[in-house]
């Protein structure tokens, strides 16, 4: 975008509880990044980082996702 105020940039990703604490985070700087390939070219970058965010809870404990319209 041409009038982009900044130029570079980063995106930070959070996992929270419903508390408000941060368990885990994912700072997203582009091409850079762990993600698994299969997923982000099957699914896209967006399913990508929420899967790897996702990886921390604890499996069998009917935890409930949430996320916004990102």
């Amino acid at each position: 975008m041409q009038n982009k105020p900044y130029k570079w940039g980063l995106k930070v990703f959070l996992l929270c509880g419903s508390s408000g604490l941060v368990y885990d985070g994912f700072v997203y700087q582009g091409k850079t990044n762990h993600l698994d390939e299969e997923t982000v070219a099957e699914y896209g970058v967006t399913v990508a980082i929420v899967v790897h965010l996702c990886q921390r809870v604890p499996e069998q404990l009917n935890h409930k996702l949430f996320a916004d319209n990102y």
